[in-house]
């Protein structure tokens, strides 16, 4: 089972964003600061700072009510992960995808304490997480329409081994796109060859060891095959 229940506060404002096309789907990102029971001797941090992500209904739902100092009760489940950065070093990710989430005070209690609340002793890890990044929660089964289209701010993606398809003009112009992890042993269906359109040059795919000819010439990943390289191991 894997089950996770929070309740805390948002360290900012949650970042949205919504995919194009006629299915548009709402991506919501947010962090929430937990506070510690119990400390041990000499531990200055009073608080977990945890990050979560919402997809469709839920993050709409943050888009909305949720603010910087909101406190909030979710339930959801963990999702961890790894990937390479570009100096080398391996990074390691926990994030909570969000089932449920609701108000944890009333409007007036958080609205007092969103324009007071700054989690200060928030560390800075040095393992932290680029904006880059981002990690599709596995159960995902399909990449909608022009989901990523156009987002300049992404960098690495990890594709689950759920996904069977990716659809048109996903990530057409992810400009600053360097890495791509496809974890389905078969390759997803791509529902045209204009996915990637506007791929950089640098832009590597990553595909499960044994799997490079696979992919390479699955119908329309042909024209991505200067780009594969194979997994030196999992990335999750």
């Amino acid at each position: 089972m894997n089950k996770v229940i929070l309740m805390g506060r948002l360290t900012r404002d949650p970042e949205v964003r919504y995919s194009q096309g006629e299915q548009a789907t709402a991506i919501a990102r947010y962090t929430v600061a937990v506070d510690r029971r119990f400390r041990r001797d000499g531990d200055s941090q009073t608080a977990d700072f945890i990050g979560c992500v919402a997809f469709g209904r839920q993050a709409e739902f943050a888009e909305k009510y949720l603010r910087k100092g909101t406190k909030i009760a979710l339930t959801g489940r963990i999702q961890t992960g790894s990937y390479t950065n570009r100096d080398g070093q391996k990074v390691y990710t926990t994030d909570v995808v969000v089932e449920e989430q609701e108000f944890a005070e009333s409007k007036a209690a958080s609205a007092e304490h969103a324009a007071n609340f700054a989690p200060a002793d928030r560390p800075s890890p040095s393992n932290a997480v680029s904006d880059g990044f981002m990690n599709i929660p596995d159960g995902i089964d399909e990449i909608v329409d022009s989901m990523f289209s156009g987002c300049y701010t992404l960098t690495e993606i990890v594709i689950p081994k759920s996904v069977t398809t990716v659809s048109r003009y996903s990530f057409e112009n992810c400009q600053c796109m360097k890495r791509y992890y496809f974890l389905p042993d078969s390759p997803p269906e791509l529902t045209t060859t204009g996915t990637f359109l506007g791929l950089p040059k640098d832009c590597k795919f990553y595909v499960p060891k044994g799997r490079l000819d696979v992919y390479q010439t699955a119908e329309n990943w042909s024209s991505y095959a200067s780009y594969m390289v194979e997994m030196e191991g999992d990335v999750l």
